[in-house]
């Protein structure tokens, strides 16, 4: 874990926060292209949405994870109503001076050590509850770091945006020069 700051705590998971899983949500139940409320699952492509429906299991902030799969490990912030499936952990908060977002992103540094990687990886319920982070007694510093790390989040999403749309420019330039249509300079 390294050094951290004397003012600070190490907890467990489990000493910190609620520990539970979604429920079984099918693909065909998402089909409705309307609904609003999202249902977070194991990927990590999207934010880890994977659909959406017309209900909503949970309100508020939580901190979702990959429970199974090559992601299994990476958690995420989440603060609406929304839904979760069977392979998405959930941790709800259940101290006053604990940020969840701030929870979120300091267990996203050390999650990857507790994977089991025999097979398919898994990061369980179990697993996830003896999880040690370093915690900060102030939520104010706190939200302070959670709103650093954010800020870089967004930056980082805008380029991982820009670059999607280069890409998709690039692949069209290449069609365009390979089927010899005429080619539009930018």
């Amino acid at each position: 874990m390294g050094r951290i700051p004397v003012e600070w705590d190490v907890k467990k998971v489990a000493e910190i926060c609620e520990i539970s899983r979604g429920r079984v949500i099918s693909k065909k139940t998402m089909e409705v292209s309307d609904d609003i409320y999202p249902v977070y699952s194991s990927q990590t492509l999207n934010n880890g949405c994977m659909g959406y429906i017309d209900t909503y299991d949970y309100e508020g902030e939580y901190v979702t994870w990959t429970t199974d799969g090559v992601n299994a490990g990476k958690t995420f912030y989440r603060n609406e109503k929304f839904n979760a499936t069977n392979i998405c952990g959930l941790l709800k908060v259940k101290l006053d001076f604990v940020d969840a977002a701030f929870v979120a992103y300091t267990l996203d540094t050390f999650t990857d050590k507790y994977v089991v990687r025999n097979g398919n990886p898994k990061l369980m319920s179990n697993i996830m509850a003896i999880i040690p982070i370093p915690i900060s007694l102030d939520i104010d510093e706190q939200r302070k770091i959670s709103k650093n790390i954010q800020s870089f989040d967004t930056v980082i999403n805008q380029y991982q945006d820009q670059k999607t749309d280069y890409i998709q420019l690039k692949d069209g330039l290449i069609q365009q020069l390979l089927t010899d249509k005429e080619i539009v300079t930018i």
